[in-house]
């Protein structure tokens, strides 16, 4: 019997809501108004399920964007995924962003180097990167674009896959044939493979412990005294 997961990404600024049958993504919902997840999130769950003629006790798992990205946005989507997750009596699977986005772009170009990005702030990126192996070859981090960010790369000769929110800001960095720029708006979908895999292998996480991969703290900004 295949496996019946919902999906959950709230990293970024397009909620997004999909129910995968094993490998084949049935529904997906997506609001793209900006940063209205607290609001969207339940209703493009209810539209879901309905889409694909399922109801919540049809779900196997629950799968959600572990981040890093936007700090509000991860956690309601972590708080929905949980809720669900313990009303339903079912596991709760978290799968990072910027490896779901590698996964992605290794599907349109293998045999290259991944780079998956995701918009902070200024030129500032959250970035890790694979290899063609999918083995980690930069550590994940918040990482200032420059001219030379990538020179390390260049001498291995393969193309350097660049995905994710980030992509728009490096565009006036680099150039030339060892490039690929995938202006990949980060989705519910691109969740399956990784959060198929990790429902086979039983990699669940604790319900009430875990927390969102935020890599940095919030941004908060308090109003000036008069």
């Amino acid at each position: 019997m295949n496996t019946r997961l919902l999906l959950l990404e709230t990293s970024g600024e397009v909620c997004s809501v999909c129910i995968s049958y094993g490998n084949a993504v049935v529904s997906l919902q997506e609001s793209t108004e900006s940063f209205s997840h607290a609001s969207e999130v339940t209703i493009l769950i209810e539209k879901a399920l309905k889409s694909a003629n399922l109801e919540m006790k049809d779900l196997d798992a629950v799968v959600v964007s572990d981040g890093p990205g936007s700090y509000t946005g991860l956690r309601v989507g972590l708080s929905v995924a949980k809720g669900l997750c313990f009303g339903l009596d079912i596991p709760l699977i978290a799968v990072n962003s910027l490896d779901a986005l590698a996964h992605f772009a290794q599907a349109s170009h293998p045999d290259a180097l991944y780079f998956p990005m995701i918009d902070a702030r200024r030129m500032e990126v959250y970035m890790r990167g694979f290899d063609a192996d999918m083995q980690a070859i930069f550590p994940i981090g918040a990482v200032i674009l420059s001219e030379n960010t990538f020179d390390e790369w260049l001498p291995y000769g393969k193309k350097i896959v660049l995905c994710g929110s980030g992509v728009e800001k490096s565009k006036t960095l680099y150039s030339g044939e060892h490039f690929v720029f995938m202006d990949t708006i980060f989705s519910s979908k691109h969740l399956v493979g990784l959060g198929l895999r990790a429902f086979q292998q039983k990699e669940f996480v604790d319900l009430a412990g875990h927390t969102p991969f935020y890599l940095k703290p919030p941004n908060i900004t308090q109003a000036k005294k008069k």
